[in-house]
């Protein structure tokens, strides 16, 4: 996982792998196998969580060479669906005590599914490189 954060537009870019995992029992299946693994094709069949990213400005799927996906599902109908993004999001800094400023850049994300209650976790970022691009006037 790679982190950019920008002073100068106070936004950030992190590219990550998206992980998102639930169950549904309409796909438990009775095999010696215990785990699918499905490719990309397989992906617009099933019902995946229409997660978005509240302060996201873009983001963007990878897709070269082939498109950066892996859905696999357990025979008890748990399924573990991941994306490669690049996502660009606003970060409101406060530069009161510059340079030994302290920020936290969160990545807000939410669903709009009504019926179902949705339970996201967050795993911890690996690192951060800060942008070049500072101007003090």
């Amino acid at each position: 996982m790679e982190y950019l954060l920008s002073v100068k537009t106070e936004e950030y870019q992190i590219d990550i792998f998206f992980a998102q995992t639930w169950t549904d029992s309409r796909l438990r299946f009775n095999s010696t196998m215990k785990i699918l693994t499905l490719n990309s094709n397989m992906v617009g069949l099933i019902w995946i969580p229409d997660t978005i990213f509240r302060n996201s400005k873009t983001a963007e799927a990878h897709w070269i060479t082939t498109p950066n996906q892996l859905l696999r599902i357990w025979n008890d109908g748990k399924i573990l669906y991941t994306l490669r993004l690049t996502i660009n999001a606003e970060c409101q800094l406060q530069l009161h005590n510059f340079p030994m400023d302290e920020h936290s850049c969160p990545l807000i994300f939410s669903s709009s599914q009504n019926l179902l209650t949705l339970e996201y976790t967050c795993i911890a970022i690996r690192h951060v490189l800060l942008s070049m691009e500072m101007e003090i006037t």
